[in-house]
C-alpha cells in the first residue's frame, strides 16, 4: 500500500484552482505522470463521470479509466481507478486563504505486480513527484495574474 500527501498554498481564489484542477484535460499541464487525460462522454464532471488517461511513472506507461467518487465544489473532489495498472484513490482538497488557496493532494493506492516489494521506494518516488508537480501548479496558475490572464 502507498500513501502520499501533498499540499501547497496558491495566491489564486480558490474558484479558479477548483476549474483548473478538476479539468482532466489540464492535468497534463502540471503533471509529470499524466501525459493524456480526457472526460468520457458529454456534460459537465461530477460524482460517476468517467475519466481516462495514459501516463507514464518509473519508465512504465499506464493506462487508466477512473470514476468521481467526490466533486463537491470548490473544496473537494475524489476519483478511484476502476481500470488499467493504475489503481489510486485520489483525494484534492481545496481550502479558502482569503484572495489564495490551500491545495491539498491525497493518493493511496496499491501498487501491486513489480513494483509491490518496493512499497517505501515507490511512496517516496511519488511523493517526489507530487511535490514537484504541486510547485509547478503553483508556478502556472501565479503566473496567469503576472502576465495578466
Amino acid at each position: 500500500m502507498v500513501k502520499v500527501e501533498a499540499s501547497v498554498d496558491i495566491n489564486r481564489p480558490i474558484e479558479e484552482v477548483w476549474a483548473y484542477v478538476t479539468d482532466p484535460t489540464k492535468a497534463p499541464e502540471w503533471s509529470s505522470i499524466v501525459l493524456e487525460s480526457t472526460l468520457e462522454g458529454a456534460g459537465p464532471i461530477g460524482v460517476g463521470s468517467r475519466i481516462t488517461g495514459n501516463g507514464k511513472f518509473l519508465g512504465r506507461r499506464l493506462e487508466s479509466t477512473s470514476v468521481v467518487t467526490q466533486y463537491d465544489p470548490p473544496s473537494k473532489f475524489a476519483m478511484r481507478g476502476v481500470s488499467g495498472g493504475v489503481h489510486l484513490e485520489i483525494e484534492r482538497q481545496l481550502e479558502s486563504l482569503g484572495e489564495g488557496t490551500r491545495y491539498r493532494s491525497r493518493l493511496v493506492g496499491d501498487s501491486g505486480g513489480l513494483f509491490k516489494l518496493a512499497d517505501p521506494i515507490v511512496a517516496a518516488l511519488m511523493k517526489r513527484t507530487v511535490d514537484t508537480d504541486l510547485q509547478t501548479l503553483k508556478a502556472l496558475l501565479e503566473a496567469k495574474v503576472a502576465a495578466g490572464t
